[in-house]
């Protein structure tokens, strides 16, 4: 396999803005701006790979960068998948001083490669960002003044998203955040047409043993009611639990432990944990 047979993917570490701000990354051909490696989720750089797409980070002084525990972490997931895939070379991250924008980069409209040379009329990503932040915001406060002289409901109001972020889910007492449940979708999405990929995504979720005592810490502190006590049984949704482990942390008998879902079988349908036999 050459580099060849791979589609290119850039993502540019937000250090790294001053090196290009002669450049419009926006109308960049796959070509992104990222706070660090760590926003991407393992489902997209799993999907990345699987799709022979090229994953290049283009990174800055990261040894001295606050967010480097996660850029190290997701380093070392990033290789856990492509070395899964047999597929080691699908990731490269280069130094902002060695990474030649002119001979790697294309505009998405014209196909030309960007130079220094023929970039005088464009602006740079510091300037539009700027405009375009004003520029929108100026327009949010005339459409929401508009819906406000119409009197129209709370939910339309500015800010209204504050209060509008967690949403019901069925039977699930709790609400969730609606990104965490896109999210779980997108994922769930993905399981069901690469089923053989459940132990790569590396989910975790709880089991309890007979440590318990059904003290109802877990259920009742769980962030998402992924865990539920109802008919005198601890009970799992997969669907719900994010493997954040706070069930595992609060148990003060060691009930519960992490473990890693294999195939998906695990990840599917409630799952009884633990019957209350005794009625504690």
């Amino acid at each position: 396999k050459t580099d060849k047979d791979f589609a290119k993917c850039f993502y540019f570490c937000r250090s790294t803005e001053e090196y290009f701000k002669n450049f419009k990354i926006s109308e960049a051909e796959n070509s992104y701006f990222i706070q660090c490696i760590y926003e991407l989720e393992d489902i997209d750089i799993i999907s990345s790979v699987k799709n022979r797409r090229e994953l290049i980070l283009v990174s800055s002084d990261c040894k001295s960068c606050r967010l480097k525990y996660f850029h190290n972490k997701k380093i070392r997931r990033i290789n856990e998948i492509t070395k899964f895939f047999n597929e080691e070379n699908a990731f490269t991250e280069i130094k902002a001083e060695d990474f030649n924008f002119k001979e790697a980069i294309k505009f998405k409209h014209s196909g030309d490669k960007i130079s220094a040379e023929n970039a005088d009329d464009v602006k740079t990503a510091e300037t539009l960002d700027r405009r375009e932040f004003f520029k929108n915001s100026f327009k949010s406060l005339k459409d929401n003044a508009r819906k406000l002289a119409e009197n129209v409901s709370i939910e339309d109001l500015p800010l209204s998203e504050l209060y509008s972020q967690f949403i019901d889910t069925g039977e699930n007492e709790k609400k969730i955040n609606h990104l965490l449940l896109e999210r779980q979708k997108k994922n769930y999405r993905f399981l069901k047409e690469n089923k053989e990929l459940v132990r790569l995504l590396n989910i975790r979720l709880p089991k309890i043993n007979e440590n318990c005592v059904f003290c109802s810490n877990c259920w009742e502190l769980c962030p998402t009611g992924a865990l539920n006590f109802r008919e005198n049984r601890i009970s799992l949704e997969p669907f719900f639990c994010t493997g954040c482990g706070l069930c595992r942390d609060i148990c003060s008998f060691g009930a519960l432990r992490m473990y890693k879902a294999l195939n998906l079988k695990d990840i599917s349908g409630e799952k009884t944990l633990l019957l209350n036999k005794n009625n504690l």
